[in-house]
């Protein structure tokens, strides 16, 4: 029994022993890790999922039977410290935190990595990995004109749909890709279109891959698609173009102030069938107004529309009828009528003396924007015509034509010192007093204020005591006056596309505006209006004539002088002219030039 006893005692010590030999035999079979993790991260992004920071790398370490022996939601924590880990070969899995990427989700790139490493008893293994994207980027854009072209235009990836208006990427599991856009059209039909074929590259998309899909409306035909493929960036670029699926046209729009013309030109699809015609409307309301939609070759045209409304955006649309439904031809388009800009000091009331030259413009207008009107003032005032020391046009308190206020007076002169002299008309036009030739000689002018609207005329009042012509320039026309004949005024106005600048010393440089193509309009006053008017305002409107009803000017001309051939210095000393109350008058029948 005894012996019994003791037996059982030894056993029990021997497995005590062995026991604790094979734990310090354990204890000491373990190797240590250090690790760092960086990241590619050229495809982060600054809204991420739900509870998913892109950044932030968790950590697995896994054995050989694959059991995850430790693992971390943030990799730094380990950082700063040896990983202790058991003799052997060991799976270390790296990636974002709290997103997979097993999923479609709006700017959420999921970074994963994965590397064996071995531990030995007593070393340090150190692992450094870099996490790269482990799923797909997929980025749609769409061009405006196809925008325009719809009311809605809408792709889907497998799952997600990208509106218009969305600009964020998705991020896609590996694997097929499918795409589809569906598009409404300006009438209201749903038409859609699968690119299944042409996403396919022979693979399937791949982690790290960026597909861009982009949308844009086709000129002409129905459409294509073309691809673009980088492999040192992975970057699979699809362009899709879209071919007009209706009954489709440009738009275009003649506005003036008060009144347009519509163009609906490079028609699509067949519309002998249909009644056509145009609608516009006030933007932003709802009713519209139907015009006549009239033939023209290929297009439609309108006859002219009046009663708009200036500086007012409009939208207008070619619509068309058949069998008792209408429908709309291509898209809704909008334009904006011209402003009907008013004539800058036209009263002549604003005058400013500056130095010695007296200008047609308020001190504070002058300081900031110069005088939008100019005068022969500049040539007898300042530089070599400073002895001079005459302001041939000035403001004049009396006569008036509205009876307060001021006028202009324009007296021509004979301009001399010192026994030298030239005869001077007297001016004032919109441009800019440019300097002096050959000392008095004569001068060069500017001609044209910038100015974008069509006015239809030149409306005013006007004064004028002529004096018998004693001076005649060598240049002057033949068939024009001579010596002793009565002296005549000159009133006119011109839109142009460009300013001229006039040497009246030098004829070829003096405007032709019949022929030079950059003159769009011209009116003038009559010369049997141009003559005494006994001591009674006259009213006056110059027509403007244009050349076309399409081109645009870009600079106003007017022009009134003492003396209608001054710029070949002749004329009557004396001669003079009061101007009062101009405008530009925006009626709704241009005059054409004939």
């Amino acid at each position: 029994m005894i012996n019994k006893i003791i037996l059982s005692i030894f056993s029990v010590f021997m497995l005590l022993f062995f026991s604790c030999q094979s734990d310090e035999q354990e204890l000491s079979n373990v190797g240590y890790l250090t690790l760092s993790v960086g990241q590619d991260i050229s495809t982060d992004t600054k809204a991420p999922v739900d509870g998913y920071t892109g950044k932030q790398i968790g950590v697995q370490i896994v054995n050989s039977k694959n059991v995850v022996v430790k693992e971390t939601d943030n990799w730094e924590d380990w950082k700063t410290t040896p990983i202790e880990l058991q003799v052997g070969t060991y799976t270390i899995k790296a990636s974002s935190v709290g997103f997979d990427g097993s999923e479609a989700a709006w700017e959420a790139p999921y970074y994963a990595a994965s590397q064996e490493v071995t531990i030995a008893k007593n070393k340090t293994a150190s692992v450094k990995m870099t996490c790269t994207l482990a799923n797909v980027k997929v980025t749609v854009h769409y061009e405006k004109d196809l925008l325009d072209a719809f009311q809605s235009v809408a792709a889907t990836v497998n799952s997600m749909s990208f509106p218009s208006t969305e600009t964020k990427s998705c991020y896609f599991p590996v694997g097929k890709l499918t795409a589809e856009v569906t598009l409404i059209s300006k009438s209201g039909k749903t038409y859609s279109k699968e690119h299944n074929k042409e996403l396919s590259v022979d693979r399937d998309a791949k982690a790290r891959d960026h597909y861009i899909f982009n949308y844009k409306l086709a000129e002409s035909g129905n459409g294509n698609v073309t691809v673009k493929v980088d492999p040192t960036t992975n970057k699979y670029e699809y362009t899709f173009t879209i071919g007009k699926l209706e009954k489709d046209c440009s738009l275009s729009a003649n506005a003036w102030s008060n009144f347009a013309y519509f163009t609906a030109a490079d028609i699509s699809g067949t519309t002998a069938d249909m009644a056509l015609k145009f609608q516009y409307r006030k933007k932003g309301e709802e009713a519209w107004t139907d015009v006549a939609a009239k033939p023209d070759g290929k297009n439609y045209i309108t006859d002219k529309i009046t009663g708009l409304t200036p500086a007012t955006t409009y939208e207008y649309q070619l619509v068309g009828t058949a069998n008792e439904t209408t429908s709309i031809i291509g898209r809704v388009a909008t334009f904006t009528m011209e402003t009907a800009i008013a004539l800058i000091n036209g009263n002549f009331d604003d005058w400013y003396k500056k130095g010695k030259t007296i200008y047609a413009a308020s001190e504070s207008y002058y300081n900031v924007n110069g005088s939008f009107w100019d005068s022969s003032n500049p040539g007898t005032t300042t530089g070599a015509g400073a002895i001079v020391n005459v302001n041939p046009t000035q403001g004049v308190s009396s006569p008036v034509h509205s009876g307060s206020g001021k006028a202009a007076e324009l007296k021509s002169q004979y301009a001399s010192a010192f026994g030298l002299g030239k005869f001077a008309a007297a001016s004032l036009y919109t441009g800019t007093f440019n300097e002096l030739v050959g000392g008095t000689e004569g001068a060069k002018i500017d001609f044209g204020q910038p100015f974008k609207s069509r006015p239809t005329a030149l409306h005013g009042f006007f004064q004028y005591a002529p004096k018998n012509i004693e001076y005649v320039g060598d240049n002057q026309p033949a068939n024009t006056v001579k010596e002793g004949d009565m002296d005549i005024c000159s009133i006119y106005i011109a839109l142009s596309k460009k300013k001229y600048t006039v040497d009246n010393t030098n004829p070829s440089t003096f405007i032709n505006f019949e022929s030079d193509e950059n003159i769009i309009a011209y009116g003038e006053l009559p010369a049997e209006d141009c003559v005494n008017t006994n001591g009674e305002w006259k009213e006056f409107t110059i027509n403007l004539k244009y050349k076309n009803i399409t081109d645009k000017p870009a600079y106003l001309i007017i022009v009134c002088s003492s003396s209608k051939y001054g710029d070949y210095f002749t004329g009557g000393k004396g001669s003079c002219l009061h101007l009062d109350d101009f405008e530009l008058l925006y009626g709704d029948t241009p005059t054409m030039w004939k």
